[in-house]
């Protein structure tokens, strides 16, 4: 055999000849496929091969926040490897959270240097929706933009601008920066995003007056059951799985409740299966039988929740003072003492200044059970009973076996989980699985009271918690350096129900107009509602049940319960959004793009983004940002207690500007275009103020140092003129990174030296400047432990304070306002982390107790002031019959909401675009095939993609993953076929009496507000 020549082997192999036969028959190879070989080794290690290292985190808003080390050849990451560095700050959780990390997170570095980044600046040139741009310069951009935004504020006014971004945690500046340009100029917004998107459990607040409490996961381990309650963690917390199996490594008894068979209900001891949308039936019965076992912890239930409190039984109204004495209080409560036998006010209620649950500090035995006749001050007698006999009578017959013909789980199994949850220290982990209905409130409310009733809150291995997204602003400087509330934040779901739904603008009138209009009988129909135009019923009778809710809605705007901006009869002209994909994960989705296709509604769309998003494709103007790895930025997530740097990796690629640089450059724009005018100027009525848009750069920067001066002596312009500046802003005004002076002394040995030094010889000398200076620097290497939360028993849990030192919930009342002064600087006397997600004016529930039940008119007409389940909602088809499947679009491992649904890496290992997943049953009845191309549709329209026809799929049912992009379907998206379904009980205030000590229900942003949600959502498919 004659020598064979390099090109003819390669030819050979080209062939697909080099089988394992030809292969041992030609020894004479094996110096070509050294060549070979070595070749291919040195091409890859070229593409991997790095000059250097860097901390970064990644900022993906699944809520895990996971440390990475970039690696660098130049102005190129070549890769990312976990940075399990979070033991090095941390000696008391030491390893529990190395390493962290997952596939998204790793193929990042496609999006930086791939090719879906947008690279340079675009103006749309085709009709919106088409696609069509072409590229611009920087100077370009801005001066078109803060042409057509001189000219709206000119026209509409400032507040017809209106600001979107979710998720502030995961980058604060980035976030921050618009949001500061907001409030310059006026603007309406931000719009929030937790409710919003539905990931908000509004059970949390309506039960302890905060927005979400949850233990860091670290914990999840020291409990002796976790029930997974649609929550795929698995998939969608994969960085926090491992603490699952974890514990159940240690004995823990691991409980799955979801709809379908996921990876998670895989590693279950027990996989419950129940009916979509029935969860809280499920929990009526587990309470019901613990209740009828007598399994409650009696104790516990009288102390610290608001079963003894007593509830007259002819209106329904918790007894209050001012029903009993002349000039008494609305505010104070009444519990019945059973060594005096007559009603006490609760110590520790909302309108009692005694700060402490311990009874017997004040003689007080409390009746848990019982029914009395109370003399009211006009002399009228009325029958009490507590809280608890009431609860009694109802559960009485929401029995396992009553149960068990809605959920489709067995009676046995219900009975089996209550005994367990009494007699273990249970954890429920909640999902979006539970939260994204249109009844979440009672979900969660059922799912607290299971764990209330057995004294499964406030202790290590207990509680209720929910982790979607990183939604806690553990940084409160974020809300001084973006000026959040001095601008026109409001509740995001009730804008779009305004604006983009039912189109109120079109009334011409104004909320108190309209609401006049509807109680009178003149208005009857809302100028919109679903896709077929004006058709959404408005009544003010509450036999009318959809049209009784949206006037309870309208009432709710109208008294200023919840705020909505611009006001009717005006209506949006310019959205600027960035960091988040509005559009895609509009619900609502085919009413909301009606807006976004027509210049003539909305006249200015601007997306800041890194990739060209379902959103951007609708916009006028797309300027690219910079990524995760390629800016300085400070993240946090509810899941554990660190702050870390997202430090500058590379410089910002091609023409690429970080979110700060391209709202810094905005507002000089928009500075310019003023003074290109001579002069534009904007009476804001609602703050009364002349806003002068000549001067909206040197705010901006903080030109004159008022409010970082700090940098006075180094700034070329202002003291807010650099991301480093802000971020040493917002770490300065946040309390969390104070550690407690008393704490500290206690603690000290669980803080690393290196923040003990710092802690030492700056924070407790006076310098705070020096200190927080410090505390930058070492973020840049690795994450710190907040102080705060080294300054106490670690792992975290809410509500243990509360139980500990028997204090009102949910922050001690006026400790939470209450400042000390120790070594020079001033702290809450409660500032840690379960405080800082109180509503406005918050510090105390109703009863100072978590409240189960809730006696505010809106709740008491709908009857929902105990959470009882209710039967999910149902759309129709366009014939007019009820749509019978139930559309779930749950989290799952491939995509983060919609970030990674185009990328090509990660799309390998799916079908490479959105499918719906049908049960295999279903799936026959209307002859689909795997792989079929399906229509999803429903009165409000429809979508068409490929059918994944899979057995661990719920009869019943149908999902499409959340997030998926337009361009991941055939026809439309997901959210063509999801209404808005506002829910009224989550649009009051309470109490509703005026002028109450705290508020246990108030418009928060981010807080309390109404939801949106989705896996109500009915739909039919058909083969296409």
């Amino acid at each position: 055999m004659g020598e064979m020549k390099r090109r003819d082997f390669l030819k050979l192999l080209g062939a697909g000849a080099a089988s394992a036969s030809i292969l041992g028959a030609i020894p004479l190879l094996h110096g070509e496929f050294r060549y070979v070989r070595k070749r291919t080794k040195d091409m890859y290690a070229g593409m991997v091969a790095y000059d250097r290292s860097v901390r970064s985190t990644c900022a993906g808003n699944c809520t895990q926040a996971c440390g990475w080390n970039a690696c660098v050849n130049g102005n190129m990451i070549t890769g990312l490897i976990q940075a399990s560095d979070y033991d090095v700050y941390d000696p008391v959780a030491k390893n529990a959270y190395n390493p962290r990390g997952c596939m998204r997170g790793a193929s990042y570095v496609r999006y930086i240097h791939g090719p879906g980044r947008i690279r340079h600046p675009y103006k749309r040139v085709g009709k919106r929706g088409e696609g069509k741009f072409k590229r611009v310069s920087w100077d370009e951009a801005m001066s078109g933009i803060a042409k057509q935004m001189g000219d709206i504020i000119e026209k509409d006014g400032a507040d017809s601008l209106v600001f979107f971004s979710p998720i502030p945690a995961y980058n604060y500046v980035s976030a921050g920066a618009g949001y500061r340009l907001a409030n310059l100029l006026g603007a309406s917004g931000p719009l929030s995003f937790y409710d919003w998107y539905c990931d908000l459990p509004p059970g949390d607040p309506i039960t302890w007056g905060t927005q979400t409490e949850e233990s860091e996961e670290w914990d999840w381990t020291n409990a002796e059951q976790l029930i997974l309650w649609g929550s795929n963690v698995a998939e969608t917390r994969i960085a926090a799985a491992h603490f699952v199996t974890e514990s159940k490594y240690r004995g823990t008894n691991l409980v799955y409740i979801g709809t379908d068979f996921t990876a998670t209900a895989r590693i279950a001891d027990e996989f419950i299966s129940v009916t979509p949308g029935t969860d809280a039936a499920l929990a009526n019965a587990v309470i019901s039988h613990i209740i009828k076992k007598e399994l409650y912890d009696k104790e516990y239930v009288k102390l610290f929740t608001d079963m003894p409190f007593l509830v007259r039984m002819d209106n329904g109204k918790f007894l209050r003072e001012n029903d009993i004495i002349q000039d008494g209080s609305p505010f104070k409560l009444y519990i019945m003492d059973e060594n005096t036998g007559n009603p006490q006010i609760a110590p520790g209620c909302c309108g009692d200044e005694r700060e402490s649950l311990d009874l017997q500090k004040f003689g007080i035995e409390p009746a848990l059970e019982g029914e009395w006749s109370v003399e009211l001050k006009d002399g009228k007698k009325v029958k009490v009973k507590t809280v608890f006999s009431l609860l009694k009578e109802r559960m009485k017959d929401k029995t396992p076996e009553w149960a068990e013909k809605i959920t489709g789980v067995s009676a046995k199994a219900m009975c089996n989980l209550a005994e367990n949850i009494a007699a273990k220290k249970t954890t429920i982990i909640g999902g979006g699985g539970v939260n994204h209905w249109y009844n979440n409130d009672v979900n969660n409310r059922t799912m607290i009271l299971m764990l209330a009733l057995t004294g499964n809150v406030g202790k290590n291995g207990t509680g209720f918690h929910q982790y979607t997204g990183q939604y806690k602003v553990w940084l409160k400087g974020l809300g001084k350096y973006g000026r959040i509330l001095k601008t026109r934040p409001e509740n995001g779901t009730l804008f779009v129900w305004t604006h983009y739904i039912m189109n109120l603008w079109k009334l011409g009138k104004d909320f108190n107009e309209i609401v006049e209009d509807v109680e009178s009988g003149f208005l009857k129909e809302l100028p919109g509602g679903h896709a077929d135009g004006m058709n959404a019923p408005v009544s003010f009778d509450l036999k009318d049940h959809e049209g009784y809710k949206n006037y309870l809605l309208l009432k709710s705007l109208a008294k200023g319960w919840m705020p909505v901006y611009p006001k009717p009869p005006k209506r949006p002209k310019a959205m600027f959004i960035w960091r988040g994909n509005f559009l895609n994960q509009a619900k609502g989705g085919s009413q909301v793009k009606k807006w976004f296709d027509d210049p003539e509604k909305l006249e200015l769309v601007t997306v800041i983004d890194f990739r060209m998003n379902s959103t951007a494709v609708f916009a006028d103007y797309v300027l690219p940002t910079a990524g995760w790895y390629e800016k300085f930025d400070v993240t946090t997530t509810p899941m554990h207690p660190y702050l870390q740097a997202q430090n500058e990796v590379i410089k910002p690629v091609n023409d690429t500007k970080t979110d700060f640089t391209i709202f810094k450059d905005l507002a000089r724009a928009v500075n310019n275009e003023a003074e290109k005018r001579g002069g534009l100027k904007w009476f804001d009525a609602k703050y009364e103020k002349n806003r002068d848009y000549t001067k909206i750069y040197r705010e901006f920067i903080d030109a004159d140092g008022n409010e970082n001066p700090y940098f006075k002596s180094v700034c070329r312009e202002g003291c807010l003129e650099t991301a480093e500046m802000a971020v040493h802003f917002t770490l300065k005004h946040s309390p969390v990174l104070y550690p407690d002076p008393d704490g500290y002394m206690k603690y000290k040995d669980q803080m690393a030296p290196e923040l003990r030094m710092i802690i030492e010889n700056m924070l407790f000398k006076g310098d705070t400047d020096g200190y927080i200076k410090g505390l930058t620097d070492l973020i840049k290497k690795h994450p710190v432990p907040f102080p705060s939360a080294q300054t106490m028993k670690r792992p975290l849990n809410p509500w243990r304070e509360n139980i500990e030192q028997k204090i009102p919930f949910p922050a001690g009342g006026k400790m939470h306002y209450q400042k000390k002064n120790k070594n020079g600087y001033e702290i809450n006397e409660l500032f840690i982390s379960r405080y800082l997600g109180v509503v406005p004016n918050g510090g105390k529930t109703l009863t100072g107790r978590q409240q189960f039940y809730i006696d505010h008119s809106t709740f008491l007409t709908l009857g929902e002031e105990f959470p009882m389940y209710k039967e999910p909602e149902t759309d129709l088809l366009p014939n007019g019959k009820p749509a019978p499947l139930k559309l779930n679009t749950p989290h799952e491992r491939w995509g983060t909401h919609s970030t990674f649904r185009d990328m090509d890496l990660l799309l390998r290992l799916q079908r490479y675009s959105a499918f719906v997943a049908v049960n295999s049953a279903d799936a026959a009845k209307r002859g689909i095939k795997d792989g079929d191309t399906v229509r999803v549709y429903n009165i409000y329209g429809e979508c068409k993609t490929m059918a994944k026809v899979a057995p661990s799929v719920k009869p019943g049912e149908v999902w499409i993953q959340n997030g998926a992009e337009m361009i991941n379907f055939f026809k439309g998206w997901y959210n063509a076929v999801t209404p808005v379904r506002p829910k009224p009980t989550q649009s009051v205030i309470y109490p509703e009496e005026e002028n109450p000590p705290f508020y246990h229900l108030k418009y928060g942003w981010n807080l309390w507000g109404v939801t949106g949600n989705e896996c109500d959502t009915s739909v039919e498919i058909e083969k296409e």
